[in-house]
């Protein structure tokens, strides 16, 4: 069975051009991939927290501690993907000098 990996990053979350696009990405794998199971990584409604200190003093000495819950999920999302979408907002056009 396939298993696609969609990660949502727009913070618009009632219009977005990019939310659409990726849904319509989702949904054609899906269709191409009968029986596919989705996994959904929605960033703005469901934030990944910065990398704390307590992240830091465990992760090379206490792999099972619960501080490194999260990142063990994470990865293990990525590695269960045979496909990832990515859909990423583009709120500019160009890049302001300041």
């Amino acid at each position: 069975m396939t298993t696609i990996l969609h990660i949502a990053s727009s913070s618009n979350l009632h219009n977005s051009v990019s939310r659409e696009i990726g849904a319509a990405a989702v949904e054609g794998l899906k269709k191409a991939n009968a029986g596919a199971k989705v996994i959904t990584r929605d960033l703005v409604q469901d934030p990944v927290p910065h990398i704390a200190p307590a992240f830091v003093d465990v992760l090379y000495t206490k792999p099972d501690a619960p501080e490194l819950a999260l990142s063990r999920t994470l990865v293990a999302e990525i590695v269960a993907s045979d496909i990832i979408v990515i859909e990423a907002p583009m709120y500019n056009s160009t890049f302001r000098p300041y």
